[in-house]
């Protein structure tokens, strides 16, 4: 047997031994998200920095920026459900018209918050270490990198920087393991069913977000309807039906379109200011269309 189909067993196992306790996490999580409750966490801060972790591929990726306040909410709440919410665009005609690259929100025409120069910053992971400063003059911080280890519980991500006193670490993580498959799982539900995704390894401290679009969103607008849920990783998420159904209802008549993912997360602040954040993340991707 390759060595190849010997992992793709270990990982079949891994899949069918369900739940069970959550793994535990160094120094409680990240410093943010390790003092969040049961309850959804929408929020945005102003200045997001988020660490990608691709064990699959031994690559890791940085992106991110400083801002002096939270970017416009181009998409509003239309309903909650547990930890999940279905939202639609926020977004209005003006008149006069707006100038480009403004948005029309509540009736009036609204600018991006500015990006901020904070200089460069030291980014240390698994296996390596960059300085990291902003690209041309977009003020975004962007870099990539080779992942040396595989995941470890002791492990990192830690971002430094200079000019604003900046130390942000939060642990590392895996993607999580899918239980069955959720495509599935989701196309074979009848009208207004909730379903339930679950994953074999939960992690003490981390949280895990999803947010799936329709065609629209896919391309770069505002889907018809979208779903968004947010909570603690327990090894399982709940997708109401009600949203479910308004998501197969919305646009699909494109293609290259029906992509989601599962994002574990931990997420770090510096201490008494959650506008600046440090998210270390992991995903699982599947594919969904109503119509497939």
């Amino acid at each position: 047997m390759t060595a190849r189909s010997l992992g793709a067993v270990a990982l079949a196992l891994v899949a069918c031994t369900g739940g069970g306790d959550p793994t535990p996490s160094p120094s409680d999580g990240g410093s943010y998200s390790s003092q969040l409750g049961a309850e959804p966490d929408f929020s945005a801060p102003a200045s997001l920095l988020t660490t990608t972790l691709y064990y699959g591929w031994d690559e890791v990726s940085l992106a991110g920026a400083f801002a002096e306040a939270p970017p416009l909410t181009l998409r509003t709440e239309t309903a909650r459900e547990g930890s999940c919410r279905l939202l639609g665009s926020a977004l209005d005609r003006c008149s006069p018209g707006c100038e480009f690259g403004q948005y029309c929100i509540g009736g009036t025409c609204q600018d991006h918050p500015d990006r901020i120069d904070r200089g460069a910053l030291t980014w240390t992971f698994p296996g390596g270490e960059q300085s990291v400063d902003v690209v041309d003059d977009l003020l975004y911080y962007n870099a990539s990198g080779t992942l040396t280890t595989p995941w470890d519980a002791e492990h990192t991500v830690r971002i430094t920087g200079t000019d604003l006193d900046l130390d942000l670490a939060a642990p590392a993580v895996p993607p999580p393991a899918a239980e069955g498959d959720w495509a599935r799982e989701l196309g074979r539900r009848d009208r207004g069913e909730d379903v339930t995704l679950t994953w074999s390894d939960p992690i003490q401290h981390a949280r895990v977000r999803l947010f799936m679009t329709d065609c629209a969103g896919s391309h770069g607008g505002i889907g018809e309807a979208e779903l968004e849920c947010e909570g603690p990783d327990t090894g399982s998420l709940t997708l109401p039906g009600a949203f479910l159904d308004a998501l197969d209802d919305a646009d699909w008549s494109h293609g290259e379109c029906g992509s989601h993912a599962l994002v574990r997360y931990h997420s770090s602040a510096p201490e008494g200011d959650d506008s600046v954040r440090h998210e270390v993340t992991s995903k699982a991707d599947f594919f969904y269309r109503p119509d497939m």
